[in-house]
């Protein structure tokens, strides 16, 4: 897709950028947490391009998604390692036409809760978050008029890399994943049979303060 090679540019170019940033406001000030070790706390918005579908494209099929949404983490540095934990809360639009579709819109929101690792190297802080807690909630009801909230993922992480600039400021790059295998009408929980596993996948960009 278009976006993917746009994001994949951005990728390759905003570290440039943010190199050049850093070596102009080297001392990245608070909440660098460094070889020194300390807290790093960090509080941001974020915006990626997303598509949904279950795993045989059929029950939902492929279509694009606008996300954005808040995230925050909180760490702390041992020498160039940061370990800690993050919250994420996201909100997304569907951009595909219903009707090319089977007319169902996936739009929703989802909220994360990860146990983090980073690496702290020069410029870039680079993140691991792991879901251990992920649900996501469809805004519009099912045929049958009910409400439908996904959970339980078989695997749901996000990937980040933060550019710091500034004194307290940094730009990201993510990538999220997230497949839930579980869904529930009405208090009751039913398990989703592989093909109808329901993946959301993106990439995008952050922005945010260091505290």
């Amino acid at each position: 897709m278009g976006y993917k090679l746009i994001l994949f540019s951005l990728f390759i170019s905003l570290p440039l950028h943010a190199q050049f940033f850093y070596t102009r406001t080297s001392g990245s000030g608070r909440g660098d947490s460094g070889a020194d070790g300390g807290f790093y706390f960090s509080l941001g918005a974020h915006v990626l391009l997303t598509n949904s579908s279950t795993a045989d494209n059929t029950f939902v099929k492929e279509r694009n998604l606008l996300a954005y949404g808040a995230d925050s983490t909180l760490a702390y540095g041992l020498s160039f390692f940061l370990f800690g934990a993050s919250m994420e809360y996201t909100i997304y639009d569907q951009m595909t036409d219903s009707t090319e579709v089977s007319n169902i819109n996936t739009a929703g929101k989802m909220l994360n809760f990860a146990a983090s690792l980073g690496l702290d190297i020069n410029f870039v802080k680079l993140f691991y978050h792991h879901h251990f807690s992920s649900k996501y909630n469809f805004s519009n009801k099912n045929a049958s008029g009910n409400k439908v909230e996904l959970s339980s993922p078989t695997s749901s992480f996000t990937l980040e890399a933060k550019f710091p600039f500034g004194k307290t400021q940094y730009l990201s790059v993510l990538y999220k994943k997230v497949t839930f295998d579980n869904a529930n009408q009405n208090g009751a929980d039913e398990k989703l049979v592989s093909t109808s596993e329901i993946t959301f996948e993106g990439y995008g960009l952050g922005y945010g303060f260091v505290f």
